[in-house]
């Protein structure tokens, strides 16, 4: 009770201090208690910049710089959700804090930008002329970096990408390089993030952006909190109608999102930025991004592709879901030391290594070079009776069948969603349904390390046209407990094939993880994450199925026998083998 009142004490002075009509007070106080660098000097706002890209489309903007005297290097940022919201203006002002002047800027279509906003198909050209506008300010200093998370690291990825020469820096947070790998990786329709964007994003228009406004301590409160929350009725069917349930409207680009399963759609290709694109980024380049974001994929794929063609991109990942105030503090960390080792030629203040890595389980990291980290890749194989073992089934004709019903169908419980709180959560409710089955493996004998992608090969049957295959690897503890580390999915079609058996490969998310001792891997087998991929309705394509509101019933055969062994093969390496740090 006592520590609970001590606590409660230093909350109120904290806020007491933050209310200070002093900002050196409040952001020394913010700064110290977050672990930030600390604020080196005032600044002045200019507001209400206005620009007019070559196509007539006036674009406004704020200016954070400095009050002192001299030149300082231009941080860009590009925001759909009004320039005024919460997190935008937190880092916005710490950075112009530090050195930095900083444009925050409405995107077309957006808060008090004109045009139509179109998500994503305007950011590289609009980026540009703005580029090219702040190269005609008296305040430029020849230096320009871009800062972004989320669609806000979409803007400074389309940016880069153009490789204008006073572009020197980059830094993206969970950034995605598209929408398409984010709503159909899978093959089926991931209506959590498209829906629950889009329904956000109209309510922002809705409010004229006016919930994203405040005073300081507000808007860094508000960030820390989460920032805005909205409702979604994502258990509507037909899929198509979520927008006007939640709305009262058709939204356009909702549709446009719903209409474009197929991967060759126009929209994908206006809107995405291609491997070409990325590999080719000039100026040095810092991702970030969290082990349970929906975008986490996308940010090793852009890794993968800067390294291909001989680059060095910075990589670092936290533990955490898209948003939180862990994140927002780190991202502000690691862009100022960023921007200061690129631009202002100072010592780094980051890992002396490319990739910086957080180890599940634990509060410590991994610092390497290279990506995959070397390790051993082990295969656990399904056997009956719930067993994972390491031996082959021996056996024929064994099998664990379920029945998936998408009237009731297997919730998404934790895990890759967008606007997900709590990414890992226990999972025992989640095995405990009928149309989820599990495997488990004997205890660990000693500390293990789980680095790198670990792999799902399963023989699958179903009655129907077309099933979810998702497989999900648990952490069980020493007392039972089980909570999620990784997990895959995709939409699998049967057509004329209906009761015959398919050998389904599956690449789960990337992980780092710790097994301690006596701790055990789990697998989780299900036909449904919904909403994370909307419910198979086991009928017709993605397509059409948005289209549905009823759907059949499937029963579901995962084959683990000597002729058809499934199994996952897991990269394992020794602690010992890893420079493991504490930060």
């Amino acid at each position: 009770m006592i520590k609970i009142l001590i606590s409660v004490i230093g909350i109120f002075l904290v806020l007491i201090l933050l209310a200070s009509s002093s900002w050196r007070i409040r952001d020394f106080v913010f700064a110290k208690a977050m672990g930030l660098p600390i604020a080196e000097n005032d600044i002045r706002i200019d507001r209400a910049l206005d620009m007019k890209t070559p196509d007539g489309v006036l674009l406004i903007a704020d200016l954070y710089r400095p009050t002192l005297d001299g030149a300082f290097p231009t941080i860009v940022m590009r925001t759909p959700y009004g320039r005024g919201e919460s997190t935008t203006v937190a880092f916005a002002e710490f950075f112009a804090r530090r050195g930095y002047n900083v444009i925050s800027q409405d995107t077309r279509g957006a808060g008090d930008s004109g045009g139509e906003f179109v998500p994503l198909t305007n950011e590289k050209k609009d980026g540009a002329a703005t580029i090219e506008w702040i190269k005609e300010q008296t305040w430029f200093n020849g230096q320009i970096a871009t800062f972004g998370m989320s669609y806000l690291g979409y803007t400074s990825n389309a940016i880069a990408v153009l490789n204008d020469p006073s572009v020197k820096a980059v830094f993206t947070a969970v950034a995605p390089r598209g929408f398409r790998n984010i709503f159909y990786s899978s093959g089926g329709f991931n209506v959590e993030a498209a829906a629950g964007w889009t329904v956000f994003v109209d309510s922002l228009k809705k409010s004229n952006y006016q919930s994203a406004t405040g005073s300081p301590v507000a808007q860094i409160l508000r960030a820390l909190a989460g920032g805005e929350k909205v409702d979604v009725p994502f258990d509507h069917l037909p899929v198509t109608g979520i927008d006007v349930a939640a709305t009262g409207a058709d939204i356009d680009f909702y549709q446009t999102f719903v209409n474009s399963a197929d991967p060759s759609a126009d929209y994908w290709s206006e809107s995405s930025l291609t491997t070409e694109e990325i590999s080719a980024i000039e100026a040095p380049v810092f991702l970030a991004t969290m082990w349970h974001d929906t975008v986490m994929p996308d940010v090793f794929t852009d890794y993968h592709d800067l390294v291909a063609a001989g680059k060095i991109p910075r990589l670092s990942v936290a533990s955490g879901p898209h948003f939180d105030a862990p994140s927002i503090i780190r991202f502000m960390r690691d862009g100022k030391a960023w921007f200061d080792h690129t631009l202002k030629d100072e010592a780094p203040s980051i890992p002396a290594k490319s990739i910086h890595l957080n180890v599940l389980g634990t509060g410590k990291w991994i610092e390497s070079d290279v990506w995959p980290i070397p390790a051993t890749a082990e295969l656990f194989y399904l056997r009956p009776n719930g067993v994972l073992g390491t031996v082959a089934p021996m056996s024929e004709g064994e099998a664990t069948s379920y029945v998936y019903d998408p009237n009731d169908p297997t919730p998404a419980v934790g895990g890759l969603l967008l606007g997900n709180t709590k990414p890992v959560t226990d999972n025992s409710d989640l095995e405990a349904r009928d149309d989820t089955i599990t495997f488990t493996a004997e205890p660990f004998e000693s500390d293990t390390i789980v680095v790198g992608e670990i792999t799902a090969s399963i023989y699958f049957e179903t009655s129907v046209e077309t099933s979810d295959l998702f497989v999900r690897v648990n952490r069980v503890s020493r007392f039972g407990k089980t909570k999620n580390i990784t997990d895959g999915v995709k939409r699998v079609f049967f057509e004329s094939a209906v009761g015959e058996v398919m050998r389904v490969d599956i690449t789960l998310a990337p992980t780092v993880t710790q097994f301690k001792k006596g701790e055990r891997l789990r697998v989780l087998i299900a036909s449904g994450a919904h909403p994370y991929v909307a419910r198979n309705l086991g009928i017709g394509s993605t397509h059409e199925q948005a289209f549905m509101a009823e759907g059949r019933s499937a029963t579901i055969k995962i084959h683990h026998s000597a002729n058809m062994p499934s199994f996952i093969e897991v990269p394992l390496a020794e602690i010992s083998s890893l420079n493991i740090s504490k930060r």
